[in-house]
């Protein structure tokens, strides 16, 4: 195996985590908590609001929207934390993040997806959407995620 120059290697770095990785955008909806898309892998040097472009955004219906955290300020088609118009509409948007933070925290229980990958990164897609239909599976049949009853639609409001 021939070992890959810094100039290689770095374009896996993400320095939000400060490790290499791989990294897939996940959107979840904001009624349901299912897991509506899934978009990837891509290198851990891509940003995130760069992956939403590629993916997630050209998807959006004209006047649809999403909400995200702090790393996607500066696009009009997202609402972040900045964009809350009084403080419990901050508050509904840190527990509906919430709800998607769990559903991250259930992808990495999944020790393929938690260690270092040594097979080809061809595949590493296939075990992630396995990993994925596994936690939908869950939500599905009754295994709830994070309850957010109690919060008005932090779009809307």
């Amino acid at each position: 195996m021939t070992k890959l120059k810094w100039s290689q290697r770095k374009e896996w770095y993400d320095y939000k985590h400060n490790h290499f990785g791989i990294k897939y955008e996940i959107a979840v909806c904001i009624v349901t908590g299912w897991i509506v898309h899934y978009n990837g892998p891509f290198k851990g040097s891509i940003h995130d609001l760069t992956i939403f472009r590629w993916g997630l955004k050209k998807l959006l219906s004209l006047l649809e929207k999403v909400m995200a955290d702090l790393g996607y300020v500066g696009d009009a088609t997202v609402i972040t934390p900045k964009d809350a118009t009084s403080n419990q509409h901050r508050l509904a948007m840190k527990e509906l993040r919430k709800r998607h933070e769990t559903i991250n925290g259930k992808m990495k229980t999944f020790e393929c997806l938690r260690n270092q990958w040594r097979h080809s990164l061809d595949k590493h897609h296939i075990a992630f959407r396995g990993c994925l239909v596994i936690v939908q599976l869950c939500i599905e049949n009754g295994r709830e995620v994070y309850n957010v009853e109690g919060y008005s639609d932090p779009i809307f409001d």
